[in-house]
């Protein structure tokens, strides 16, 4: 046959990488751009759109301007050193280069240019380690079958739930292929390159916490493969790799651990916390595989009181039945075969989180203060597309052709009932951002501050609560007209607060007093004790909602109605 020809039944040892890698990538690209039609700019939501937005938009004026990206006067008081700050490690050149388009038409097109990026590479990785695989351990793993495990891997439920509320963990993502291929070299060079560069573009383009939790495993992945060649040249490969970016990073990593070890966060989570959002037992296999149709019905695998009831879909997968017949299978079980799915199995106990790890992990660096399993899901998801890569050694049956329809159905069938998967779409502030209100409101509102003007947001509690419960943002708290998470930074006012949850503590200027809400917002009652700390401050209140009304307090002045500068 043919090894430049694309067929779904021709084996993909038969065929040029290049031909898999074209058809894969376009299939990705297409995905990519239904994504756009389904919700334009879907990237941008949740901390993408209240953290991502703003930083990447100062990133991208102070490289235009020939300034230093790493500090903003914006947030925190000013003068922050955004490096010290793990929440915003995000210093990948891919970064970078799209920040460039701050204050351009595409401006809000940031994020989602640097995810088409990621997702690429993502499915590359995965298509390049499918044909090494295929070659070493003699496969029967045909093309159709590894585009449809590819584009389940890339893009499964996790990715479109995740992917929208926290970029980094699609660079976190990417890595997990190609570091799999790095382990899997026989030339040392290769190896240790391949690892040294994927744990580079990991630590300055993904979640930190997810970059070591990745670390760790692949370390027990590394010692497996070596043990099962009887060669220490996997754990060399690894080992040298490692040491080799974490040179290259030194002084990014130096600054982000010494921010990360001035901040709250470094005192790890109550018990309660870190166990508050693992998936119960018995939930679990209902989540993978039928995940996406739970909101559909009344169907709640997950605690109802979650909350973000979007949880439950993140197992979903598009090839989450295909694994049956492969556990079912007579066929011998060979090594990479048990080695997977044992994997599998382990992530699966971490992301069920029986009470003793969460105890364990009481006393875990880094990882004690991390509450989401997002990380256990993301490599639950690889290691099972990489089981069913390396299972594929029958001929196709009519049986597995069933499973995989009723599998793809499964996943994909509900998804058009459904509003695109994220965990806080902050609607309301999209519809703002995208008609060009908030640049007209803050053009009024500048009028009343002079240059050098702090101001604080106040919001009072029963706006933002009802019946004792948090109201989501689409309810109508305009975190961008209120100029509170890292919004300042995008509206170029200076602000006493702004949103993170790693801020070091010794870097807050002058502000002893802590906002009573979560993103930097003070409650009513909080007032005379700003106007104590700071008597100059200039104060943002939101006094209603419907109809909005917010007001302009400083503390020898009579109050400004902000209220006209919204119908601007």
């Amino acid at each position: 046959m043919n090894a430049s020809r694309f067929s779904f039944t021709q084996p993909i040892r038969e065929t040029r990488l290049s031909t898999l890698l074209a058809w894969n990538l376009a299939v990705s690209a297409i995905i990519f751009f239904l994504l756009q039609m389904w919700r334009p700019c879907y990237f941008l939501t949740d901390d993408n759109l209240a953290i991502g937005l703003p930083f990447f938009t100062e990133v991208g004026r102070h490289l235009k301007s020939f300034q230093s990206p790493f500090v903003s006067d914006y947030i925190f008081g000013g003068h922050y050193n955004l490096l010290r700050d793990i929440s915003f490690l995000c210093w990948h050149p891919l970064y970078l280069l799209a920040s460039l388009c701050a204050d351009t038409p595409a401006r809000f097109w940031i994020l989602d240019i640097i995810a088409f990026f990621l997702l690429l590479f993502t499915d590359a990785g995965f298509a390049t380690l499918a044909h090494r695989l295929s070659r070493e351990l003699d496969l029967r793993l045909s093309q159709g079958w590894l585009l449809f495990y590819t584009q389940s891997f890339v893009y499964s439920t996790f990715i479109l739930a995740c992917g929208p509320s926290w970029l980094s963990y699609l660079a976190n993502q990417s890595a997990l292929p190609w570091l799999a291929l790095g382990l899997l070299q026989t030339e040392w060079r290769r190896g240790v390159g391949l690892i040294a560069l994927l744990t580079v573009h990991q630590i300055l383009g993904g979640y930190l916490g997810a970059t070591i939790s990745n670390g760790l495993i692949f370390t027990l992945f590394a010692a497996s493969i070596a043990f099962y060649r009887r060669s220490w040249l996997p754990l060399i490969v690894w080992g040298s790799g490692n040491v080799l970016a974490l040179i290259v990073t030194g002084r990014f990593l130096v600054l982000a651990v010494d921010g990360f070890l001035a901040s709250e966060r470094s005192f790890g989570l109550s018990i309660d916390m870190l166990s508050q959002h693992s998936v119960p037992f018995n939930a679990f296999p209902l989540s993978y595989f039928i995940g996406n149709f739970s909101q559909l019905s009344i169907l709640d695998p997950f605690n109802s009181n979650s909350t973000f009831p979007k949880i439950r879909m993140l197992l979903a997968c598009a090839a989450a039945w295909c694994v049956i017949p492969q556990l079912i299978s007579f066929s011998r079980w060979h090594f990479f075969d048990r080695l997977s799915i044992a994997f599998a199995a382990l992530l699966a106990i971490l992301i069920i989180r029986p009470n003793w790890i969460n105890q364990v992990m009481l006393y875990l660096p880094i990882l004690r203060s991390m509450r989401w399993p997002f990380r256990e899901i993301l490599q639950f998801q690889f290691f099972i597309h990489f089981f069913l890569v390396v299972r594929a050694r029958l001929d196709t049956t009519r049986f597995q052709n069933t499973v995989a329809i009723l599998s793809f159905l499964a996943f994909a069938v509900p998804l058009p009932f459904l509003s695109p998967p994220t965990m806080n779409a902050l609607a309301f502030d999209r519809k703002l951002l995208f008609s060009g209100k908030v640049d007209k409101f803050w053009a009024g509102v500048k009028t009343h501050l002079k240059p050098d003007d702090e101001i604080a947001t106040v919001i009072d509690a029963n706006l933002y609560h009802m019946d004792g419960r948090e109201l989501p943002n689409e309810t109508g708290i305009p975190y961008s007209l209120l100029a509170v998470a890292d919004f300042p930074m995008y509206l170029r006012v200076r602000s006493v607060t702004g949103y993170s949850t790693t801020t070091p503590c010794d870097q807050l200027r002058g502000l002893r007093l802590i906002p009573f809400f979560w993103f930097g917002a003070f409650e009513n009652c909080q007032i005379p004790e700003l106007f104590r700390e700071k008597p100059h401050i200039k104060l943002i209140v939101l006094e209603a909602r419907d109809p909005m009304k917010i007001s302009l307090v400083s503390k020898d002045n009579p109050p400004i109605d902000l209220t006209p500068c919204l119908s601007n």
